[in-house]
């Protein structure tokens, strides 16, 4: 313990200043106790830092050792082998255009409502690919219509056909008894027609904006000489990817009129 001044000093000295130099006796004798113990802590935390080192060594060698052993008992990943559709499908990107082309819709009854998923699940069960259906929707209550290529129309209507499942012939989307809307209900014949039509303007729309993109451009071909769409209602983003060149939507629909011409 730190004695600032020897005892037979303090006894000379008047009783005012023995009190203050007792107090400040006490207060050195404190300090030096939190400095020993911070100099013991600081020791301690060198000591730790030099563990966690050696730990830390020690885990990555393990890890290392681990991880090498691993690689060694996994076996190699098989390649996948591509289906008999993606073949055909890179076979065709290489090949002359032979055929007949267009799109047609198909149209099969539903017996209660029924979802997109439930639509395509259900025709997979009765052997139909349904990668080759380019799109699926309801036209009319009660009526499932069905996008394809013209070349798949005939192997898809005898798969149905093999099924059992009959074909809703002759529909015609713009008859205004499809339009089931109650609230439509008090509209004339007239209306009813333009009702129709603008249902199947707004399905059409809806269709190209959920194809693949090198699928767009083509059936847009197809609603617009069916009149269902006009030119301009043609969404720009696929119209802008095929027509890179094309600085605006303009001069893309520009270019489609002439193609289509």
């Amino acid at each position: 313990m730190l004695q600032l001044l020897p005892a037979n000093c303090m006894q000379s000295l008047p009783a005012k200043l023995v009190t203050f130099l007792t107090s400040m006796q006490s207060q050195f004798n404190a300090l030096n106790k939190c400095t020993a113990h911070l100099e013991s802590f600081a020791v301690k935390n060198v000591q730790l830092h030099a563990q966690l080192a050696n730990s830390t060594a020690d885990l990555r060698t393990a890890a290392s050792t681990w991880a090498t052993k691993t690689s060694l008992i996994l076996p190699a990943k098989t390649p996948r082998v591509p289906s008999a559709h993606q073949v055909a499908a890179s076979q065709r990107l290489f090949s002359d255009k032979t055929g007949p082309d267009g799109f047609k819709y198909v149209y099969i009854p539903r017996s209660r409502c029924i979802t997109h998923g439930e639509v395509c699940r259900s025709l997979r069960t009765l052997g139909v690919d349904t990668s080759h259906l380019l799109y699926i929707n309801f036209s009319a209550c009660g009526v499932i219509r069905i996008l394809v290529h013209v070349q798949y129309l005939e192997e898809f209507n005898s798969q149905l056909a093999s099924a059992k499942v009959s074909l809703v012939n002759n529909f015609d989307p713009l008859d205004p008894k499809n339009v089931a809307d109650p609230k439509f209900a008090n509209l004339s014949v007239s209306g009813l027609e333009t009702q129709a039509l603008a249902l199947q303007n707004a399905r059409c729309i809806q269709a190209l904006k959920f194809l693949r993109s090198h699928l767009v451009l083509p059936v847009a071909h197809f609603f617009v000489q069916s009149e269902w769409i006009g030119l301009e209602e043609i969404p720009a983003r696929p119209v802008a990817e095929h027509f890179g060149d094309a600085p605006n939507k303009k001069r893309a629909l520009d270019a489609l009129t002439a193609m289509i011409e």
